[in-house]
Protein backbone atom coordinates (compact mmCIF):
# COMPACT_ATOMS: atom_id res chain seq x y z
CA UNK A 1 0.00 0.00 0.00
CA UNK A 2 2.76 2.09 0.71
CA UNK A 3 4.84 1.42 -2.77
CA UNK A 4 1.32 2.23 -4.57
CA UNK A 5 0.95 5.77 -2.42
CA UNK A 6 4.66 7.18 -3.77
CA UNK A 7 5.77 8.60 -0.97
CA UNK A 8 8.59 11.41 -1.64
CA UNK A 9 9.43 11.50 2.29
CA UNK A 10 9.11 9.23 4.78
CA UNK A 11 8.51 10.18 8.83
CA UNK A 12 8.79 7.46 11.54
CA UNK A 13 9.23 7.51 15.26
CA UNK A 14 12.51 6.28 16.46
CA UNK A 15 10.72 3.16 17.55
CA UNK A 16 10.60 2.08 13.97
CA UNK A 17 14.01 3.57 12.61
CA UNK A 18 14.73 -0.29 11.63
CA UNK A 19 11.63 -0.94 10.06
CA UNK A 20 11.34 2.58 8.37
CA UNK A 21 15.15 2.69 7.21
CA UNK A 22 14.51 -0.73 5.21
CA UNK A 23 11.12 0.42 3.91
CA UNK A 24 12.75 3.67 2.56
CA UNK A 25 15.76 1.68 0.99
CA UNK A 26 13.61 -0.61 -0.61
CA UNK A 27 11.43 2.28 -2.28
CA UNK A 28 14.16 4.49 -3.16
CA UNK A 29 12.58 7.18 -0.41
CA UNK A 30 14.39 9.24 1.57
CA UNK A 31 13.65 8.54 5.94
CA UNK A 32 13.74 11.11 8.73
CA UNK A 33 13.82 9.45 11.90
CA UNK A 34 12.29 11.48 14.47
CA UNK A 35 14.17 12.14 17.76
CA UNK A 36 13.64 11.44 21.63
CA UNK A 37 10.22 13.64 22.33
CA UNK A 38 12.11 16.20 24.49
CA UNK A 39 11.14 19.66 23.78
CA UNK A 40 14.34 20.15 22.43
CA UNK A 41 13.68 16.87 20.10
CA UNK A 42 10.38 17.92 18.46
CA UNK A 43 11.89 21.54 17.74
CA UNK A 44 14.61 20.04 15.78
CA UNK A 45 12.04 17.81 14.33
CA UNK A 46 9.31 20.46 13.47
CA UNK A 47 12.60 22.43 11.69
CA UNK A 48 14.19 19.66 10.01
CA UNK A 49 10.58 18.76 8.57
CA UNK A 50 10.34 21.57 7.56
CA UNK A 51 13.63 22.01 5.40
CA UNK A 52 13.00 18.33 4.26
CA UNK A 53 9.08 19.57 2.43
CA UNK A 54 10.27 22.55 1.22
CA UNK A 55 9.23 24.81 3.87
CA UNK A 56 12.49 25.70 5.81
CA UNK A 57 10.92 29.32 6.77
CA UNK A 58 7.89 28.20 8.26
CA UNK A 59 9.25 25.78 10.19
CA UNK A 60 11.74 28.11 11.88
CA UNK A 61 9.35 30.40 12.02
CA UNK A 62 6.57 27.90 14.23
CA UNK A 63 9.77 26.76 16.25
CA UNK A 64 10.36 30.13 17.32
CA UNK A 65 6.53 30.30 18.38
CA UNK A 66 7.12 27.24 19.91
CA UNK A 67 10.34 28.58 22.33
CA UNK A 68 8.15 31.80 23.20
CA UNK A 69 5.05 29.88 24.27
CA UNK A 70 7.23 27.55 26.49
CA UNK A 71 9.43 30.58 27.49
CA UNK A 72 6.32 32.70 28.95
CA UNK A 73 5.33 29.41 30.56
CA UNK A 74 8.19 28.86 32.27
CA UNK A 75 8.16 32.31 33.27
CA UNK A 76 4.90 32.72 34.56
CA UNK A 77 5.25 29.71 37.28
CA UNK A 78 9.39 30.28 38.30
CA UNK A 79 7.72 32.27 40.77
CA UNK A 80 4.76 29.94 42.41
CA UNK A 81 5.57 27.11 44.90
CA UNK A 82 6.14 23.89 43.09
CA UNK A 83 2.89 21.09 43.15
CA UNK A 84 3.27 17.41 44.31
CA UNK A 85 1.59 15.42 41.53
CA UNK A 86 0.26 12.19 40.60
CA UNK A 87 0.03 10.90 37.32
CA UNK A 88 -2.41 8.17 36.72
CA UNK A 89 -1.33 6.22 33.10
CA UNK A 90 -4.37 3.81 34.30
CA UNK A 91 -4.62 1.56 37.51
CA UNK A 92 -2.09 3.76 39.22
CA UNK A 93 0.63 2.84 36.21
CA UNK A 94 2.41 6.14 35.85
CA UNK A 95 4.81 8.18 33.90
CA UNK A 96 8.24 7.69 32.83
CA UNK A 97 9.60 10.27 35.80
CA UNK A 98 12.40 10.61 32.42
CA UNK A 99 10.59 10.77 29.56
CA UNK A 100 9.35 13.36 27.87
CA UNK A 101 5.59 13.47 29.97
CA UNK A 102 8.00 13.83 33.24
CA UNK A 103 9.61 16.53 31.35
CA UNK A 104 6.54 18.42 31.00
CA UNK A 105 5.30 18.29 33.99
CA UNK A 106 8.75 19.38 35.63
CA UNK A 107 8.83 23.05 33.45
CA UNK A 108 4.74 23.05 34.29
CA UNK A 109 5.91 23.52 38.16
CA UNK A 110 5.25 20.45 38.95
CA UNK A 111 6.96 17.64 41.11
CA UNK A 112 6.89 14.10 40.55
CA UNK A 113 5.48 12.17 43.61
CA UNK A 114 6.22 8.81 41.75
CA UNK A 115 9.66 9.15 40.57
CA UNK A 116 11.04 6.28 42.33
CA UNK A 117 7.91 3.92 40.38
CA UNK A 118 9.14 0.79 39.22
CA UNK A 119 8.43 0.28 35.22
CA UNK A 120 5.81 -1.91 33.82
CA UNK A 121 4.08 -1.82 37.81
CA UNK A 122 1.63 0.09 38.83
CA UNK A 123 2.37 2.11 41.76
CA UNK A 124 1.93 1.48 45.19
CA UNK A 125 -1.27 3.13 46.74
CA UNK A 126 0.67 2.64 50.13
CA UNK A 127 3.61 4.87 48.66
CA UNK A 128 0.82 7.39 46.98
CA UNK A 129 -0.85 7.59 50.25
CA UNK A 130 2.20 8.54 51.83
CA UNK A 131 3.34 10.94 48.90
CA UNK A 132 0.23 12.98 49.37
CA UNK A 133 -0.23 14.38 46.34
CA UNK A 134 -1.91 17.89 45.64
CA UNK A 135 -2.91 17.09 42.06
CA UNK A 136 -3.95 14.27 40.14
CA UNK A 137 -3.64 14.16 36.72
CA UNK A 138 -5.60 11.09 34.74
CA UNK A 139 -5.17 9.84 31.12
CA UNK A 140 -8.72 9.74 29.80
CA UNK A 141 -10.53 6.62 28.51
CA UNK A 142 -8.13 4.86 31.32
CA UNK A 143 -11.15 4.32 33.67
CA UNK A 144 -9.90 7.09 35.85
CA UNK A 145 -12.67 9.55 37.73
CA UNK A 146 -12.38 11.91 40.33
CA UNK A 147 -15.96 10.39 41.48
CA UNK A 148 -14.18 7.03 41.59
CA UNK A 149 -11.00 8.04 43.04
CA UNK A 150 -13.46 9.63 46.08
CA UNK A 151 -15.32 6.34 46.86
CA UNK A 152 -12.44 4.37 47.00
CA UNK A 153 -10.96 3.83 50.57
CA UNK A 154 -7.56 4.03 49.39
CA UNK A 155 -7.49 7.12 47.89
CA UNK A 156 -10.73 9.20 48.86
CA UNK A 157 -8.44 10.93 51.53
CA UNK A 158 -5.21 12.21 49.18
CA UNK A 159 -5.01 15.87 49.26
CA UNK A 160 -5.63 16.18 45.27
CA UNK A 161 -8.82 13.91 45.74
CA UNK A 162 -10.23 15.93 48.82
CA UNK A 163 -9.65 19.29 46.61
CA UNK A 164 -10.61 18.37 43.62
CA UNK A 165 -7.30 19.25 41.79
CA UNK A 166 -7.86 16.55 39.65
CA UNK A 167 -7.65 16.74 35.50
CA UNK A 168 -8.29 14.83 32.69
CA UNK A 169 -5.70 14.81 30.08
CA UNK A 170 -5.62 13.13 26.39
CA UNK A 171 -3.55 9.81 25.85
CA UNK A 172 -2.44 11.10 23.06
CA UNK A 173 -1.04 14.91 24.57
CA UNK A 174 1.69 13.02 26.81
CA UNK A 175 2.93 11.32 23.79
CA UNK A 176 2.36 14.03 21.29
CA UNK A 177 5.71 14.38 18.91
CA UNK A 178 4.78 17.75 17.71
CA UNK A 179 4.35 21.37 18.51
CA UNK A 180 0.81 20.60 20.03
CA UNK A 181 3.28 20.14 23.20
CA UNK A 182 2.98 24.01 24.10
CA UNK A 183 -0.35 23.75 24.47
CA UNK A 184 -0.13 21.08 26.60
CA UNK A 185 2.27 22.38 28.68
CA UNK A 186 0.34 25.35 29.76
CA UNK A 187 -2.75 22.56 29.98
CA UNK A 188 -0.88 21.38 32.90
CA UNK A 189 0.59 24.44 33.96
CA UNK A 190 -3.07 26.09 34.27
CA UNK A 191 -4.17 22.90 36.25
CA UNK A 192 -1.13 23.11 38.79
CA UNK A 193 -0.82 27.54 38.64
CA UNK A 194 -4.56 28.15 38.45
CA UNK A 195 -3.52 31.88 38.93
CA UNK A 196 -0.46 32.18 37.18
CA UNK A 197 -0.49 34.47 34.25
CA UNK A 198 0.25 31.97 31.80
CA UNK A 199 -1.49 33.44 28.49
CA UNK A 200 -3.53 31.72 26.07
Amino acid sequence: RIRRLHPDLILAPASLSDEAKALGSDLGVPVYVGGDGSLDGIEHDVSQVGVLTGFAVRGRTLVQHMQAGVASIRKAVATEPPVRVFVDNGFFYTIDPNGPAGQLLSMAGGIDVAADAEPGKPYPLSKLRAARPQAYLAVAGRGTTLAGLRTSRATKRLPAVRSGRFLLIDATALTDRGPRVVATLRQIAHELHPTAPLGG
